[in-house]
């Protein structure tokens, strides 16, 4: 993954594992292929439907190829990938976090989030070893709590600890 610059008061506390990240890459970059070979494809598809008076399986399958991988599939990812957190960064002495997220130009982006606008909507398990959905401003993001560096870092994120003074 691309480093950002960031300032040097921001720790990094949560990053997606690097076999992840390039998994995600790669379904990325075949979806795409698969949505411009499906679109090359698509002439000739219409060719078939044009040609007949009644519509055949065969050209019913191509038209529901062509319309799964050219605006359903690559939808869904894009619609997981811009939630799926690359990267957190937390500012203890202003108590903010900087999250790593990517575009659909798969280009990373980062969002500056105070704590409390943190709100917590959904874990996937009571052992938190699958993932842990938040909104901040109305998005969502998806994080994974075992790729936090300390998991103290994720029970503060989340507003599990509160600050004794």
């Amino acid at each position: 993954m691309k480093s950002t610059n960031l300032d040097k008061d921001y720790a990094l506390i949560y990053e997606l594992k690097r076999s992840k990240y390039h998994q995600l890459q790669f379904i990325s970059y075949f979806t795409y292929f698969l949505a411009a070979y499906w679109v090359y494809l698509a002439p000739d598809i219409m060719v078939g439907v044009f040609e007949h008076d009644s519509l055949d399986f065969n050209t019913a399958l191509d038209l529901l190829g062509l319309l799964i991988s050219t605006f359903i599939l690559p939808s869904s990812i894009q619609y997981f990938r811009k939630q799926l957190v690359l990267k957190a960064y937390h500012n203890k002495a202003t108590d903010t976090y900087k999250l790593v997220t990517q575009k659909a130009t798969l280009r990373q982006r980062t969002e500056d989030v105070a704590k409390q606008e943190i709100n917590r909507t959904w874990s996937a398990s009571k052992d938190m070893t699958i993932q842990t959905k938040f909104k901040v401003k109305n998005k969502k993001y998806i994080v994974y709590p075992p790729f936090f560096k300390v998991p103290a870092d994720y029970n503060n994120m989340m507003g599990f600890t509160k600050n004794v003074e």
